[in-house]
């Protein structure tokens, strides 16, 4: 009889051990599928087909068709000249480069928030004494 018991905890404990190792699989499997979901959902897709718009405008359309929302100082865009700028289903990232570089302004992603400001440069110590 015992020699029975032995066997049946062997087996139980053997079944939970496959039983653990299948769900740690599985796990894992879930996992990476919700990186890849996480990673396409940043990388986000924009088409604009904009005439003679200033700035604001072009953050707007960009905020309607993303999660992101802007933040940055209305003398700065106030100085920025119109601008018109048709792309279909591109990046992110290259849409906010292409219109940033026409204006000599920069971008900083921070979570859901784009910041744009005029890019600072660092005065080297050879400039600051002059």
């Amino acid at each position: 009889m015992k020699s029975n018991s032995i066997r049946e905890r062997n087996l139980i404990f053997v079944n939970l051990k496959k039983t653990v190792i299948h769900m740690k699989i599985c796990f894992f499997i879930m996992l990476a599928s919700l990186q890849f979901v996480f990673a396409n959902s940043l990388a986000q897709h924009i088409t604009l087909n904009l005439r003679n718009a200033r700035l604001e405008d072009v953050f707007k359309s960009i905020a309607d068709q993303s999660q992101y929302k802007f933040l940055y100082n209305d003398d700065v865009l106030a100085k920025a000249p119109r601008i018109s700028m048709t792309v279909t289903n591109k990046p992110l990232e290259e849409v906010l480069n292409r219109v940033v570089a026409r204006n000599g302004l920069a971008y900083k992603i921070m979570a859901n928030t784009i910041l744009v400001s005029v890019p600072s440069f660092e005065v080297s110590k050879n400039e600051r004494t002059k």
